[in-house]
């Protein structure tokens, strides 16, 4: 009985040791291979608002960089420079309500979108100042996709004056 306990516990570490392992593959970011027609040149620092941040779609708009997070809800906007990667000092934060997934930008109102499955809105927000100006609720189901991201943003264009 005890070698059998002894195996048990062995296997058992041997398991752990190899998730541990595979875990911290997983988590520590490495190099990218290289490309013929890009540079690596670094990564740029997103932020981590606690032991596991879950950030979720990216967008480019000019030379603004917009990330959302599940976990908290905030909207991040960061300054990309031609020649330098950006720091802390590039990034601003919208505040909301958790679960922010896809931005979207009007070039033509210069007015922003994020939609936001646990409170089931599409927040619209100025991106040059990050200030929220209207929340539209959105009827359906609390998850989005993409694909219904677009239909929630041909519902939420509609007349917005700013204040």
């Amino acid at each position: 009985m005890k070698t059998l306990i002894k195996i048990v516990m062995g296997g058992l570490g041997v398991v752990t040791a190899v998730a541990i392992a595979v875990a911290g593959y997983l988590i520590y970011p490495g190099t990218p291979s290289s490309a013929s027609s890009l540079t690596f040149q670094g990564y740029v620092p997103l932020p981590s608002d606690g032991l596991l941040s879950v950030l979720d779609y990216l967008t480019v708009y000019d030379d603004k960089l917009f990330v959302t997070s599940e976990s908290t809800g905030d909207v991040y906007r960061i300054h990309l420079r031609k020649n330098s990667l950006p720091t802390v000092t590039d990034m601003s934060k919208l505040a909301g309500d958790p679960a922010a997934h896809g931005v979207v930008i009007d070039p033509s109102s210069h007015l922003a979108f994020v939609t936001r499955s646990e409170a089931n809105t599409v927040d619209v927000f100025d991106p040059a100042k990050m200030a929220t100006i209207k929340r539209i609720p959105v009827a359906g189901t609390r998850s989005y996709t993409m694909s219904s991201t677009s239909s929630c943003m041909s519902q939420a264009v509609i007349p917005i004056s700013r204040r």
